[in-house]
């Protein structure tokens, strides 16, 4: 075997680790694959970089701006306003409307985006209509997943999958081509899940409603004026009204402090799990520090502050930051007061514990100080909401240019890429985004994996890699036909996805699909499509994909919750898929 197929197998092999495992954040592995292929002298470092100068690149880099144009005119907030006036709303109906919204809005812009948005209304009229907070926020996530594949520019891995596709010389999908196969698959899995999928979501205390019922990680700090220093553990005030929440004591040098009843001294440090109620009685007592130890409350405790749940967005500045890094310099106006992550180690030291997208934090600081971290688009406020004007000028605009946009590349008239750069264009010429804004909207942690993973795609095709995978994916299953190859490829990609990043995925899958199809000598675009619809469509973990992560701390969702609803849906997709495929694209 070829000694540089050799190195691409190994840097393959060290990326689906390193993701599934998140060793680093996704980005950082996507750059470090492709400096190994740059060092390993398998890629020059000018054929590297081409990914990031690639026209997926940029054209999932100007969705990003249209959709912060639509969010910026408060098309959203519109939206949401009209949800929240809906009285007394029944758990099944509101279903079926939050899924239709997010299938819809996703199939046209930033699907992340949209249930970023959404998240918090639905939270609202969960508690305010005493509805299931579950069943709801996961029609929301998996609607927008089934909407994104329902048209070339609903999803990241739809642009990035075609860009591959006619990077090999082919003609690639159009706007449309595929969505009557996109709409009928997601609508067997709304029915799945609307009939099934709800009932097998787990019926326990792990499902909120709302913020004072939500156990978060806390940490407290003892100072001199404790009335509970000197007391034993037991015989302390402290303890007499959160004994059920403590999970640890560790003494100011750091050291654990062992034994049933230990003695209460300055400076110790307790780690806790309660609600926002507990968390508020704690800023309120005399002598505790809640997780800053460095500063105490003033004398009025939480009561000068406003307490807030949010969540942490993808793209946000805190993503892969420290607690103690990301509010560094605004101990005296902000305080995190609890933490809810999603299978992190319980014992870390909260301080240097880092964040990522989906992890939601209880707040408390002064209004100004909460609402610019809001709309730096930081945070997402779940406990309530900031206030969004429709601004029926832009979104007449905004509007326009979609339709335009969308209209020149489903025609022919102008690439994808040329429209949405031009749409991007026009936004900023009439004042709908500002430049600013225009820089906010762009996810560097996105790009920076689309445009550093296309280097193994390139690896992949310029070394004969992906031939030789093409060669022993034929061996096994040539036998059996296009179509079974075609279900390898796509529980392939799924598997895959379900584990780690689904842009790397299809980066890593393309173009050993079109090595398969060319090798068969059938038409490539069965193959394309279901590298593109597996790779979107990842169901059971809440890893998997954007939209999962971002509901399960704010939903109180347990991992098995995705496990038991999505590992039938993923099922059901491959079935579909495979089935359905050859009837709209014949091999």
């Amino acid at each position: 075997m070829d000694q540089q197929i050799l190195i691409v197998f190994g840097v393959i092999l060290f990326a689906v680790v390193a993701f599934s495992f998140e060793i680093f954040r996704s980005d950082v592995v996507a750059l470090v694959v492709m400096a190994l292929l740059i060092f390993s002298g398998v890629l020059s470092p000018e054929d590297a970089v081409k990914g990031f100068s690639n026209s997926a690149t940029v054209t999932v880099a100007c969705m990003f701006v249209l959709s912060a144009g639509f969010l910026n005119a408060g098309l959203l907030h519109w939206i949401t306003d009209a949800l929240k006036r809906w009285k007394n709303p029944k758990q099944f109906p509101l279903m079926i409307l939050l899924m239709l919204i997010s299938g819809v809005v996703s199939a046209f812009i930033n699907n992340t985006a949209a249930v970023v948005v959404l998240i918090p209304v639905v939270i609202r009229i969960a508690k305010d209509a005493n509805l299931k907070r579950k069943p709801l926020l996961m029609a929301l996530s998996y609607s927008a997943i089934f909407g994104g594949a329902c048209t070339l520019i609903g999803t990241s891995t739809n642009i990035l999958a075609n860009s591959i596709y006619q990077g090999a010389g082919f003609p690639g999908f159009s706007m449309f081509e595929f969505s009557k196969l996109g709409i009928i698959i997601g609508l067997v899995g709304a029915i799945y899940f609307l009939t099934f999928g709800t009932r097998l979501l787990s019926k326990d205390e792990g499902e909120p409603a709302s913020m004072e019922v939500t156990r978060y990680l806390t940490e407290v700090a003892f100072m001199e004026s404790s009335p509970s220093v000197g007391s034993s553990l037991k015989e302390s005030p402290f303890y007499r009204d959160f004994e059920g929440n403590i999970l640890e004591i560790r003494n100011s040098a750091g050291i654990r402090v062992g034994g049933k009843n230990p003695v209460l001294n300055s400076g110790d440090r307790v780690k806790l799990i309660c609600n926002a109620e507990k968390i508020q009685m704690l800023g309120e007592r005399a002598g505790l520090s809640i997780l800053d130890k460095q500063v105490s409350m003033n004398e009025e405790g939480l009561k000068q502050w406003s307490v807030l749940e949010a969540i942490v967005p993808s793209g946000s500045r805190l993503v892969g930051e420290s607690l103690a890094h990301s509010f560094e310099g605004m101990e005296h106006e902000i305080k995190v007061l609890g933490v809810l992550h999603r299978g992190e180690n319980l014992l870390l030291d909260l301080r240097k514990r880092v964040m990522n997208s989906g992890d939601v934090l209880l707040l408390a600081g002064s209004e100004v100080i909460l609402e610019g971290l809001g709309q730096d688009q930081a945070i997402i406020p779940l406990s309530r909401e900031l206030p969004k004007i429709l601004n029926l000028r832009k979104m007449i605009f905004m509007l326009s240019v979609t339709c335009l946009v969308i209209f020149f590349a489903s025609i022919g008239v102008i690439s994808i890429l040329g429209s949405a750069i031009i749409g991007c264009i026009l936004l900023i010429l009439f004042r709908v985004l500002s430049i600013a804004e225009l820089y906010r909207a762009l996810d560097a942690k996105v790009l920076i994996l689309l445009g550093a993973m296309l280097s193994l795609g390139a690896a992949l095709s310029s070394t004969g890699a992906a031939e030789m995978v093409s060669h022993g994916i034929l061996s096994y299953f040539g036998r059996f036909g296009p179509q079974v190859i075609l279900a390898a490829i796509y529980l392939t990609t799924s598997l895959l996805t379900e584990i780690m990043s689904n842009n790397a995925t299809v980066a890593l899958l393309t173009p050993i699909a079109l090595s398969v199809a060319t090798d068969l000598g059938v038409s490539e675009k069965p193959f394309v499509l279901a590298v593109m619809l597996a790779g979107s469509a990842s169901f059971m973990t809440p890893i998997g994909y954007q939209t999962n992560t971002l509901i399960y701390s704010s939903g109180g969702f347990r991992f098995k919750d995705f496990l038991r609803v999505g590992t039938p849906l993923n099922i059901i997709f491959w079935i579909c898929t495979v089935f359905l495929v050859p009837i709209f694209f014949e091999f």
